[in-house]
């Protein structure tokens, strides 16, 4: 998933995923601050994180400029694909 965020802004907060869960982050252009359960890593563009997606989560861009940064997850217990009758 690809996220710009303006200068500044804050995101918010996200529950914790499963147990298992794991969450990647590269930051593509300008500053994000990623808080797992409440320690804080700032990354920068060309930066990249990986953490255990069972922590609550938070995202931030204390930078001047928009940040745009891109989130792959693998969410522990959830499909991959439903059948029809499972997606209604």
């Amino acid at each position: 998933m690809r996220t710009t965020v303006a200068a500044g802004a804050v995101i918010g907060s996200f529950a914790a995923h499963a147990a298992g869960s794991r969450e990647y982050v590269a930051v593509e252009t300008g500053e994000l601050t990623v808080t797992l359960d409440g320690v804080d890593h700032r990354l920068g563009r060309g930066d990249a994180l990986y953490y255990a997606g069972d922590c609550v989560h938070a995202f931030a861009n204390p930078g001047p400029t928009e940040c745009v940064y891109y989130t792959a997850m693998q969410v522990a217990g959830s499909p991959h694909h439903l059948s029809p009758e499972e997606a209604t």
